[in-house]
């Protein structure tokens, strides 16, 4: 099979921002543990930021296919309420039809 940057022809670029790195950016470390902090959307480790030329191919709706949506809507069932007082992961509190919105709108900024 090819690599799936081969595979897919739609995508957008985002433009890298280090007030936004929970967002967008990615731990890379040779840790035997990432010492992440909540929603593993960060760590405690000291980190550097590379705005160029490093950059990341987020396929966070590829492949579109049976799998994948139910693996985006696992998540959300298991929040605990105390998290979902707080907001702590409510983009995982959606439906399959909200994710099939999403993903028609990202496939269409291309």
């Amino acid at each position: 099979s090819s690599p799936l940057v081969k595979q897919r022809y739609h995508g957008i670029i985002i433009q890298p921002n280090p007030n936004q790195l929970y967002l967008n950016g990615r731990l890379i470390h040779n840790n035997s543990h990432g010492n992440y902090r909540v929603g593993r959307h960060g760590s405690h480790y000291p980190y550097s930021i590379y705005m160029e030329p490093a950059f990341i191919f987020k396929f966070f709706y590829s492949p579109w296919n049976d799998a994948m949506k139910k693996r985006k809507l696992q998540i959300g069932p298991t929040l605990s309420q105390h998290s979902v007082r707080r907001g702590l992961g409510s983009h995982h509190l959606t439906t399959i039809e909200k994710l099939e919105k999403k993903y028609k709108y990202y496939a269409t900024l291309t």
